[in-house]
């Protein structure tokens, strides 16, 4: 079943929808980094509205549309 997955990043409030019947974080993980916008596998991700994030690539995704909040897991900071 597809549906609307939206992935957004809080840096530079990036917003990019995909139709995707993915119903693991790893399959979804990998049609957003298909996509180019992202590098899913450097970032953290969080479903909106769930307190628990996607820590794993078999973490299972909701069944209706959703969006995801995809921060780095590593920040640079200083020089």
């Amino acid at each position: 079943m597809n549906r609307i997955i939206t992935i957004i990043s809080p840096q530079g409030d990036v917003r990019v929808e995909l139709t995707s019947a993915a119903t693991v974080w790893g399959e979804l993980k990998a049609e957003i980094n298909a996509e180019g916008s992202f590098n899913a596998n450097d970032s953290s991700a969080m479903i909106r509205g769930v307190r628990e994030g996607l820590t794993s690539d078999s973490s299972v995704l909701p069944v209706g549309a959703f969006s995801v909040f995809l921060t780095p897991s590593k920040i640079k900071s200083g020089k």
